[in-house]
């Protein structure tokens, strides 16, 4: 089905991105990508020609239930990585239609086509709508140095949207964008949500934990009590080692 395909490659948190009036807006915080940061991206694939306002994507209060237009042909998935400048890696794509007219469908540009290659500095900003419904919005901002990139914040935080401000980019409806970090579980690199908890992966069953958290470049192994419970709620970060074994 249509709307299972759709549901599998979004986020499970999904809002509604629109782009009302500005007044409508309040700030609901920020997340700075520094180096190392991997952003990954969601956003619909339409039939060639397909009208602007085709680009839409609703979806009920548990992310299963969609009423897209009937343009929607597929979705892509791609992943960039931050290293002083946005840098593509890899991506997904999966087409849904079979028909003829999916053949050459209008594919977004990769965020590498819309940001300058010599820009240092990126925050995404989230930014909620005050009103019944709820509505969210996810900006993405880069500048060349770090005061610019306060300026360009405070200047989309009044304004509500990215206006005519460059380097600002409003996520389109139906796109969502998730910052992911980096960390080492057991030898494998992994890509998580910033600050979740340890306990968000390890399995149910642990033993021998081990933990190593970067410190101005090095690599230290954290104390904790053994025997308590406290070492799960640990944010991570970002560049942590983590080894444990399984309980049999």
């Amino acid at each position: 089905m249509l709307a299972q395909k759709i549901s599998d490659v979004l986020p499970r948190n999904i809002n509604k991105i629109g782009e009302p009036a500005a007044s409508d807006f309040s700030d609901s915080g920020a997340q700075d990508l520094t180096a190392g940061s991997t952003l990954k991206v969601v956003e619909p694939i339409f039939r060639a020609g397909a009208a602007p306002g085709a680009e839409t994507l609703e979806t009920g209060e548990d992310a299963s239930t969609f009423k897209a237009s009937r343009d929607l042909v597929g979705m892509r998935t791609a992943w960039y990585s931050v290293e002083g400048r946005l840098v593509y890696r890899t991506e997904e794509v999966n087409i849904f239609a079979r028909d003829s007219d999916a053949r050459n469908p209008r594919v977004p540009p990769r965020l590498t086509e819309l940001f300058a290659q010599d820009l240092s500095y990126f925050r995404l900003l989230t930014i909620v709508r005050e009103a019944a419904d709820a509505d969210r919005g996810e900006i993405l901002i880069g500048s060349k140095t770090l005061p610019q990139l306060v300026e360009l914040s405070n200047s989309v935080r009044r304004q509500g949207n990215c206006g005519l401000d460059e380097g600002c980019l409003m996520a389109p409806k139906g796109a969502f964008i998730s910052p992911l970090i980096a960390i080492e579980v057991n030898k494998v690199e992994k890509l998580v949500p910033p600050n979740i908890q340890l306990s968000e992966v390890l399995v149910s069953s642990y033993a021998n934990l081990r933990i190593w958290k970067p410190y101005h470049g090095r690599l230290l192994a954290v104390d904790f009590r053994k025997a308590g419970s406290a070492i799960l709620k640990l944010p991570l970060t970002g560049g942590e080692r983590i080894h444990f074994t399984q309980k049999p």
